[in-house]
């Protein structure tokens, strides 16, 4: 997902709070998606792109890329502990990215962004309110937010007067 932050939510009394990352490993919960602003996932449709470009990695000199997983709602996607700096992979991301929508995996300077976007919107959300707001946790290549689902008045007008930082999109 090129440089693309996916906020998640969960519901209200659920078990933990849906997680979406990006870099090396990305997670995409339909519902979560849905409940974080970022509208209907096709999961199959964005599961069967992903798969045409991780055949297509393998095809172009990245035998090891791994497929999606799609299980119970979620679809994990990404290149695990490949070095995505590498010749050979930069060689075949340029030309397998055309086979998914959002252009396969960032690249380092769209992580900068990603991370950037998202810590703007934290500070966004806490200054009008919304105390608890975490910032984003950045590990290895990767960036996810935890964002419990939280329907009160306060984080309501928060998140509509900080939506325009919001780096959440979702495929389809």
């Amino acid at each position: 997902m090129a440089g693309v932050v996916l906020l998640a939510a969960c519901n209200g009394g659920s078990a933990a709070p849906g997680v979406a990352s990006l870099g090396s490993t990305t997670t995409i919960n339909a519902a979560t998606a849905a409940a974080a602003g970022g509208g209907g996932v096709n999961l199959q449709k964005a599961y069967t792109e992903e798969l045409a470009y991780s055949e297509c990695m393998r095809k172009h000199g990245e035998p090891n890329y791994p497929d999606p997983v799609l299980k119970d709602h979620n679809l994990q996607t990404g290149g695990g502990n490949i070095d995505q700096n590498s010749p050979t992979y930069v060689k075949a991301n340029s030309t397998c990215k055309k086979l998914v929508p959002d252009g396969g995996p960032p690249t380092a300077a769209q992580m900068q962004q990603a991370v950037a976007a998202a810590l703007k919107h934290a500070e966004c959300m806490r200054a009008h309110g919304v105390a608890d707001f975490p910032d984003p946790v950045v590990s290895g290549d990767g960036v996810s937010i935890r964002i419990p689902f939280n329907n009160s008045p306060q984080f309501q007008a928060a998140q509509k007067t900080c939506q325009k930082l919001a780096p959440m999109a979702a495929p389809g």
